[in-house]
């Protein structure tokens, strides 16, 4: 059907006037018109003939049907092979791209920060692995006993219900970094100066030994230890940070000042930890002797008379003298021993069940050994001294460092939700319990 519209646009394409265009396009219509009236103009006696029927399809026609068909098929197949291409160089290629980024992002951004100083992965590997070797240098075989496995990742074992060794070896990066930051802070701030060339350099000739014992390039050797993401110089600055930190701390410890109140103030409370003891011990092999041997027992002479008499360990001492509660490996003898109430003449037996014998035990005497050191200073004064300043100054460091907050810059620190969660079940009962 025409239209004046499109009409009247060829008008323009063809650069006629309008005019004319419309005086033709009326001209057209009526001509189509009575053209039309013609067609449909019945002759008469004539019948209009229906249709032909549709024609009969061929084997050559279904054959060639049949292939148009099967084109059809591996045209849609061929498609869809080329959409599932794509879509899968697509997947690779952001694979690849989070790859890239998160090795550009390991590298260069920051990881976490502590207070306002920026921490990279490299630096957080190297506190994170130092913490690990410690670790595993104090348990030693021991690890085992306590739930680690030094041959499974750290990240797929349980350190508690919430945390994994992964997340708790993050956590002692984490504070390590807290606590370094706080003391080189504060030295720099009260002017405190320290080389700390000797710890760099020894720490430096140590890796190189270790390095060449192990067949290794320095650069190997670092890596496999603290890190893919650490070099040489990195590795010196973050031992210079750590020994300045160390440094620093021992400062304060030995300017911190303890008074003589405060040091008899912690022996009355920790007397156990300090008093020595002088006993008498015989061992029997059965119950009955033990209770036989103690019937018997009136003073110390009558005991060293039982003893020769009855003792089974061979060239065996009777008489044990200065003796603290830390170094008796027996806890129902060293209880017996330390309590407060023992008197010089009292007896007991103690079963040991480790070489099944039992214990003939004589109370001779409690005492603080008064002993000097070289500065003239009585051993166990000078033991209580040096644990008041150190945690005197241990616990400054502690709260300094509780002040540079954490802020997990890549949401890798799980061991932050995990305490932050702690929290709100705590705050939940101090409320409910109000």
């Amino acid at each position: 059907m025409l239209n004046y519209s499109n009409f009247i646009w060829n008008a323009r394409q063809n650069f006629l006037p309008q005019a004319f265009y419309r005086k033709e396009f009326h001209r057209i219509i009526c001509v189509k018109e009575m053209s039309e009236k013609k067609t449909n103009r019945k002759t008469p006696g004539v019948e209009k003939q229906p249709e032909a029927s549709q024609k009969e399809m061929t084997r050559y026609d279904r054959k060639m049907q049949r292939r148009a068909e099967e084109a059809a098929r591996e045209q849609k197949q061929k498609k869809a092979a080329a959409c599932t291409a794509i879509a899968a160089a697509v997947i690779i290629i952001a694979f690849i791209g989070y790859f890239v980024y998160n090795s550009l992002a390991n590298r260069y951004a920051d990881y976490l920060t502590v207070g306002n100083h920026p921490v990279k992965k490299a630096e957080f590997d190297y506190y994170y692995n130092v913490s690990y070797q410690n670790f595993l240098s104090y348990y030693g075989s021991y690890s085992a006993l306590i739930g680690l496995d030094t041959s499974k990742p750290l990240s797929s074992q349980d350190y508690t219900d919430d945390m994994t060794w992964d997340d708790f070896f993050a956590q002692q990066a984490a504070e390590n970094l807290q606590r370094v930051y706080a003391a080189t802070d504060a030295a720099e701030e009260a002017g405190f100066e320290y080389d700390t060339t000797v710890e760099v350099e020894s720490a430096v000739s140590s890796l190189q030994s270790a390095a060449q014992d192990g067949g290794m390039s320095e650069k190997d050797y670092l890596s496999s230890i603290y890190g893919k993401y650490i070099d040489m110089e990195k590795f010196r600055t973050y031992v210079s940070d750590s020994a300045l930190a160390d440094a620093y701390e021992q400062h304060l410890i030995e300017t911190e000042v303890i008074s003589a109140d405060e040091v008899n103030a912690y022996y009355e409370e920790n007397k156990d930890s300090y008093d020595s003891v002088d006993y008498k011990l015989l061992r029997v092999a059965s119950s009955e002797e033990a209770d036989n041997v103690l019937s018997q027992i009136t003073d110390e002479a009558s005991f060293d008379a039982l003893f020769d008499e009855y003792d089974i360990q061979e060239d065996a001492e009777s008489t044990y003298t200065n003796v603290t509660k830390a170094t008796l490996a027996h806890t129902s003898a060293s209880d017996w021993l330390f309590d407060q109430s023992r008197q010089e003449g009292d007896t007991t037996v103690i079963e040991v069940t480790a070489d099944e014998n039992y214990y003939v035990i004589y109370f001779l005497n409690r005492y603080l050994d008064e002993t000097e050191n070289e500065d003239g200073v009585a051993n166990w004064y000078a033991d209580i001294e040096s644990t008041l300043k150190n945690n005197a100054v241990s616990a400054y460091l502690d709260d300094l460092a509780d002040t540079y907050t954490i802020t997990d810059n890549r949401g890798k620190l799980h061991y932050l939700t995990v305490e932050e969660a702690q929290e709100e079940v705590s705050d939940t009962e101090t409320a409910a319990e109000e």
